[in-house]
Formats: structure tokens, sequence, C-alpha cells
């Protein structure tokens, strides 16, 4: 997992500048956008996070085992939760398992970067190497919950609804809203050719190049921009 987020984040760092102005980043703090030719600051790599993590996670999905051998997986972990420390775990299950990590009384999820980080890896807190008994209740608790939940069918494309729902959350953020525009483009055996844009559009443009790069290297089904507008209005 933690090779898959440094793709993400490298594959992000061409366009930063362009990613964090188009969510308001600049304009929150009352700051210029700096010189697209300089490197970003560890400042604006930290604002990326957020946007990096729903590139993961989709990309995760999209490699997502079947429901039965996911929960299997857990509730052995959950049993013997020394197989986590071998680092062999599928990163399907070690995402679960972070979903539900929990080291106190704090929100599920607050410290998941002990699950999937390293000593090399920049986080907003001081990492921590995870107990035996914490990782079995967090692989208990992802058993329990994908048990609950299982169906016997699964949405087309994982991928497209993370996206979805995740930058949705993010965009919405700098105030702007998420529609749907449609304009013209070209003219084709007499009639004009029309192609949906808008400002989440050319946001989702500048982030799903690494995501995509990964789902094609994994001859995985792409992520597609419309669908994703679609469902994060229906989720509106």
């Amino acid at each position: 997992m933690l090779e898959i987020w440094d793709r993400m984040l490298e594959g992000l760092l061409p366009n930063g500048r362009l990613i964090l102005d188009a969510v308001g980043y600049y304009a929150e703090y009352d700051l210029p956008v700096p010189d697209a030719e300089s490197e970003l600051s560890e400042r604006e790599k930290t604002e990326l996070y957020p946007i990096v993590r729903v590139l993961m996670e989709a990309a995760v999905k999209s490699e997502m085992m079947r429901e039965g051998v996911l929960a299997s997986t857990l509730n052995k972990v959950a049993k013997e939760p020394s197989l986590f420390f071998l680092g062999e775990l599928p990163a399907a299950v070690q995402w679960e398992i972070a979903n539900d990590y929990q080291c106190g009384a704090e929100k599920l999820g607050t410290y998941c970067m002990d699950i999937w980080g390293d000593a090399q890896t920049r986080c907003s807190y001081s990492l921590e190497r995870p107990t035996e008994a914490n990782i079995a209740k967090a692989a208990e608790a992802a058993y329990r919950r994908i048990e609950d939940n299982r169906s016997p069918g699964r949405p087309p494309n994982l991928a497209n609804r993370e996206v979805a729902e995740g930058m949705s959350k993010i965009f919405r953020t700098s105030g702007q809203a998420i529609t749907r525009r449609r304009e013209p483009t070209r003219m084709l055996d007499g009639k004009v050719i029309y192609n949906e844009t808008s400002p989440f559009h050319e946001f989702l443009d500048l982030i799903l190049d690494p995501l995509q790069r990964h789902l094609r290297e994994h001859e995985l089904a792409p992520v597609t921009i419309d669908s994703v507008v679609r469902i994060a209005i229906e989720e509106t």
C-alpha cells in the first residue's frame, strides 16, 4: 500500500499547484500561487495528502478480492495477529484493518498510517508500531463489518464510486458546487457534438492520471469522469 501511496503522490506533483489552486488552497490562506517551475514545499505536498488517500483507496478497491475471501483472511488475522507483521497480507486486507484500527477511544482510522506507513512516511503524528491486540481488534471489527454487509453482487466499477465520494467532499471544501455543463465542441455529419464540462470535470482531469496509469498496468477498468460526476451529483 505504501508503494501505491508513493506512486499516487508522485503522479500528482507535476500538477500540484494547479490542483491546490483548484480546491482554493492559496485563496484560503491569501497566498499568491507560486511559480509553477519551483518545487512544491512540504506544506503544499501535505495539502495533497487527502487527494492521494482517495486515489489510493480507489486503486485498492479496484483490486479488491472477493468479499468471502477478504472476510476469511481478516478472520484469520483476528485469530493470529502476528500474520500482519510478516508483511505478506494483500493490500485490500491491510486497508480494511487500517479503516477499523484504533489505539484507544479515538475515531476509527485516526492512526491508520500506523498500519501501512513506515519510518520514511511523512505524517502529521509520530508513527507507532501497532500491538497485536490492536491488530486483532481491528481485523475482527473489519471482518464483522464486511460479513454484516455482504451482498451477492458487487458494483461494476468500485473505483468510480470511491473517487466520486472522496473527491466530491474535497472539492466542495473550496465552496464550489458540483454541476454538469454541456458545451459544443465540433460538427459531425451536420450535427453539433457536445462535451460535458465543469470545474469539477477539470479538477478530475488534473488528479486522475496516476490512478488511471495504475489501473491500466493492472488491466483493470479505468475511472470514467462522466460516471464520477454523475455519482457525485446523485450523492448530493
